[in-house]
């Protein structure tokens, strides 16, 4: 078989795929919502469909879709709806910050006489987490947007130990005095990032939460109301038969 054809083949099952979570996504529209964008996504060696949602040309909601089934687990949610936030939101100024910030590190290393395991660790750390964060901002990608997170927060924490270290010893040099005030400005900038993407991550997963509550709930409703025609017919008739 040829790669055209294989290729071919690949392309007619993502088609197929995506046509059954359109259709998915379609159930969950609500009152003046519409499907906005989906994002088709490889994550793990399995398919993912994120559905966007607008209300009044709006960002309203999202879901979630796998093997024409809705997402609900709430660890993966939480992981799609950071690399989601960090696509659509974040730009390449970020990752340069961070390397800008990598680079100052690693001058002040070479002239630090203690702590200059942990700094060059941090300065490190900081590199690969521009890294990722780059690859999931030209991306819609969990996979690197996990890695960005947990390896800023690794980062925060050795840079609050670093400036415990500092705090508890007695002559400071000119150079750790240095080291000292970059670790506090760089903890000003990151800590409240960090604190952010959480945060937007958060309000993404509750509004997919309500979007499948609210589908759940309507269609319970419904089940509800048709049992209580059913039973006011079943009534009726015997009334009558009587």
């Amino acid at each position: 078989m040829s790669g055209k054809t294989l290729s071919l083949f690949f392309i007619i099952f993502l088609l197929s795929i995506s046509s059954n979570a359109t259709e998915i996504a379609q159930e969950y529209t609500g009152y003046s919502e519409e499907i906005n964008q989906t994002f088709i996504i490889e994550y793990e060696n399995e398919t993912y469909f994120w559905i966007d949602y607008i209300q009044f040309f709006q960002y309203s909601s999202s879901l979630l879709i796998k093997n024409d089934t809705v997402i609900r687990d709430p660890e993966i949610i939480s992981l799609f709806s950071r690399a989601y936030i960090i696509h659509k939101n974040y730009e390449k100024g970020h990752v340069e910050q961070l390397r800008i910030l990598s680079q100052m590190l690693n001058q002040i290393c070479e002239r630090l006489s203690s702590l200059k395991e942990e700094c060059n660790e941090i300065s490190e750390l900081a590199e690969e987490s521009a890294h990722h964060l780059e690859l999931s901002i030209d991306s819609f990608s969990p996979s690197n947007a996990e890695k960005h997170y947990l390896t800023q927060e690794i980062m925060i924490e050795k840079m609050e130990i670093s400036l415990q270290q500092i705090e508890e010893m007695g002559n400071r040099t000119m150079y750790m005095k240095n080291y000292q005030d970059s670790l506090k400005n760089m903890l000003e900038i990151l800590k409240p990032s960090q604190e952010n993407l959480k945060k937007s991550g958060e309000m993404i997963e509750k509004r997919i939460e309500m979007k499948i509550k609210s589908r759940e709930g309507g269609s319970d409703f419904a089940l509800f109301l048709g049992l209580v025609i059913v039973a006011l017919l079943i009534l009726s008739f015997i009334w009558i038969k009587r």
